[in-house]
């Protein structure tokens, strides 16, 4: 009787130990958005921005990893996807100068499944 009781629970400790361990390696998935560097036109903005985001479909998941890590974190290995098309907005800016400046921002959904560190 006392070794099924501790066989028992040594089952349940290993269960809660890997649904823990599951629940943190679940995908998710983020909007994140991408300024360009600035333009003196709307229509060289939005180029910049059409550019920036033809850059991110067409790139390779590490290549992605490299371009997104700061918006992301570091993620599990070929984890990191583009799930929509993605768009282009403007954006207007005024310096100090008061010069008028425009820069492309690139929102994009991703999916990722987030890096668990071993302690």
């Amino acid at each position: 009787m006392m070794k099924t009781l501790q066989t028992i629970i040594i089952l349940l400790v290993l269960l809660l130990d890997v649904s823990v361990s599951a629940f943190y390696s679940f995908q998710q998935t983020v909007t994140r958005s991408i300024t360009t560097e600035a333009a003196p036109t709307v229509e060289q903005a939005y180029q910049l921005g059409k550019t920036r985001l033809a850059k991110l479909h067409d790139s390779t998941t590490s290549e992605l990893e490299q371009m997104l890590i700061d918006e992301v974190g570091v993620v599990e290995a070929n984890t990191l996807h583009i799930i929509d098309e993605g768009s282009v907005s403007i954006q207007e800016r005024m310096g100090i100068d008061r010069e008028l400046s425009y820069v492309g921002v690139v929102k994009v959904d991703v999916s990722f499944v987030p890096h668990e560190y071993d302690d």
